[in-house]
């Protein structure tokens, strides 16, 4: 073979190079970044225990785990209250209604951005302003001239304390001067199981002035109680419900007055 042909061919092949994958450690040797070495131990599951040094009997201190006693959870009971009437009859209590006065004047737009779970529409109802409370579940409307009521309560204690916690909230909205006076209750409802059923339609052909029934809009019968504001709403089940009382004492007179004339029905 030539001299020539034997120059022209190269000596050795080279070999392609190869690709290198950048991986997260390289980055960090690259920065001056020793990459994060694998603990040997596992952290260990936090505990609610608490570990306090006291000394034993022999001595010597050594640590005991004190496990710390359940939470007191804050919520307070909102179950109705359950009351009885002079013959043992049980009746519970719901829907309070209550008002209270704070002797100052609001700014419906101000409560609306400075408290939580309130709802304001300028335009259905602009001079008031509506709080949800969560512990216990009640209601409030707060006006502008600074009348509030509370709805929805189930018993006359959390009643007053709900009040109590609307004045407070008013009062880190900005408004440091609301008082809490002339706390009362306007309108009380409870609910009765008789525990016989009720023939509705001989009740209100009987009674047709107090009793206001219409079977094909509703199932229940209105009674009103004549000389009074009560009123009472009757099932044939024997459920009723009271409605209008402004004090305890008004349910056992309502109670007391219905009760002949109901059982004229029974079954």
């Amino acid at each position: 073979m030539d001299k020539a042909t034997s120059s022209s061919m190269p000596a050795s092949v080279p070999s392609a190079p190869t690709a290198r994958v950048n991986r997260p450690d390289d980055a960090q040797d690259h920065q001056g970044i020793q990459p994060n070495k694998k603990r040997k131990t596992q952290d260990k599951p936090a505990s609610s225990s608490v570990t306090i040094g006291q000394s034993g009997a022999s001595g010597s201190s050594g640590p005991i785990k004190y496990k710390p006693a359940n939470p007191i959870v804050s919520r307070s009971s909102t179950k109705p209250a359950l009351l009885k009437f002079s013959d043992g009859q049980e009746y519970r209590l719901f829907n309070i209604i209550s008002t209270f006065e704070t002797r100052c004047n609001f700014n419906m737009r101000q409560l609306a951005t400075r408290a939580r779970n309130v709802e304001y529409n300028s335009k259905k109802n602009p001079a008031a302003c509506y709080f949800k409370l969560r512990n216990p579940s009640l209601s409030g409307v707060v006006f502008m001239m600074g009348k509030v009521n509370v709805l929805g309560g189930k018993n006359l204690d959390e009643q007053r304390l709900s009040a109590k916690k609307l004045a407070r909230l008013l009062q880190k909205c900005g408004y440091p001067h609301v008082k809490f006076v002339n706390y009362k209750v306007e309108n009380m409802n409870a609910t009765v199981n008789l525990g016989n059923p009720i023939r509705l339609q001989n009740f209100a052909s009987k009674y047709v002035k107090e009793v206001t029934y219409e079977p094909e809009i509703t199932p229940s019968l209105l009674f009103r109680l004549p000389g009074k504001e009560a009123m009472i709403q009757c099932w044939s089940t024997g459920k009723i419900i009271i409605c209008g009382a402004k004090k305890i004492q008004d349910f056992q007179e309502i109670y007391d007055q219905f009760k002949p004339i109901v059982q004229q029905f029974y079954f």
